[in-house]
């Protein structure tokens, strides 16, 4: 196997014991073996620390069912015990039971979304649950990342907060009203979102703002032609040189880009080829993984994200899925890291 990347960023590995279907699913990219892909999982899964994170138990999750491949009874329970423990006396999570106590709610949008793809959410105590997210809540209708008095809601926490709340079937917590304006003061000049109010905009920004719009029905005609727009601008900035462009080529902000286009409707509408290329790039032909720079290795979440992507494009489709309207459907938000800030910048 390729040497992974030392970076600290993508030390921690996520793993999963599973039993691999023989059909390679159709669509598959040119030129990619994605048995291979589903046999460096199955190398992960030898990795003492499973899962690491509840994150990580997420993207796992994620990746193997979106390939075809079948966790097995026992890895689901202990995925699921694993989650159940990052469980919090105030209701939220943390990122793994071993380390801290205090919740926030990005922790615990990935906990909750791991628990959904397993069909699990009645392992935890799902009341205790809304209880925090819903202390979380401002008057302004943002929420806050945790409740620790100098926390200060970001459009990422209102995101996942929104987010987590759909998941557990109580969005009627918040006022939709108030939190559509907390989210549309963080659009900007070029109808992109920015984490800041009068901010840059950013494809991670302007996913969390359309999302969280969708969630809250203020997502109208123009805010989606606007978001649109932006959106293609910045697959043309893909690849480019230069500090101004940089942002632009990461995997994290192209499956950003992805994701904010499947909410928008919009991947069928325009040309992907940059992207696809880009994705291409990072790929790792001699263990099946993807890395976050060409040069740099197999990471986790690199493979994560290129799966989710190729999947949203109409690459890759869920075991049994024969339509369309499969590779539409938002799974969930993708991240870069386990590294996330709970407050974000």
């Amino acid at each position: 196997m390729q040497k992974l990347i030392n970076s600290v960023a993508f030390a921690l590995l996520f793993f999963v014991s599973f039993h691999v279907y023989s059909d390679v699913p159709p669509n598959t990219p040119s030129g990619m073996a994605l048995d291979k892909t589903l046999e460096l999982f199955k190398g992960w899964s030898q990795r003492k620390a499973f899962p690491d994170s509840v994150s990580f138990a997420y993207y796992m999750a994620y990746s193997l069912q979106t390939l075809g491949a079948k966790i097995d009874p026992d890895t689901s329970s202990k995925l699921v015990k694993f989650i159940s423990a990052s469980q919090q006396k105030d209701g939220g999570f943390i990122s793994n039971p071993s380390y801290g106590t205090k919740s926030n709610v990005i922790y615990t949008y990935y906990a909750l979304e791991a628990l959904t793809l397993l069909g699990a959410l009645e392992a935890i105590d799902r009341d205790r649950a809304i209880v925090f997210i819903s202390s979380l809540v401002q008057d302004d209708g943002s929420i806050k990342p945790a409740v620790a008095e100098d926390a200060r809601a970001t459009l990422a926490s209102t995101y996942y907060g929104a987010a987590s709340l759909h998941l557990l079937g109580k969005l009627d917590a918040l006022e939709n009203n108030k939190t559509a304006t907390y989210v549309l003061d963080h659009q900007t000049s070029t109808d992109g979102f920015g984490m800041k109010p009068l901010g840059a905009a950013s494809p991670q920004a302007t996913f969390m703002g359309v999302r969280t719009l969708a969630l809250v029905n203020g997502l109208n005609k123009d805010i989606k032609t606007g978001a649109i727009q932006y959106l293609e601008g910045a697959i043309d900035m893909i690849g480019i040189k230069g500090a101004h462009y940089r942002n632009y080529s990461t995997m994290q902000a192209v499956t950003y880009i992805v994701a904010a286009l499947s909410e928008l409707d919009a991947l069928d509408g325009i040309s992907t080829d940059r992207i696809e290329h880009f994705l291409e790039s990072r790929y790792v032909p001699e263990n099946g993984g993807f890395g976050p720079s060409p040069g740099l290795g197999t990471t986790p979440p690199s493979t994560y994200q290129a799966v989710f992507c190729f999947n949203k494009l109409g690459k890759l489709r869920l075991r049994g899925s024969e339509t369309g309207a499969q590779k539409k459907k938002r799974v969930s938000a993708p991240t870069e890291t386990d590294r996330f800030p709970v407050t974000t910048p």
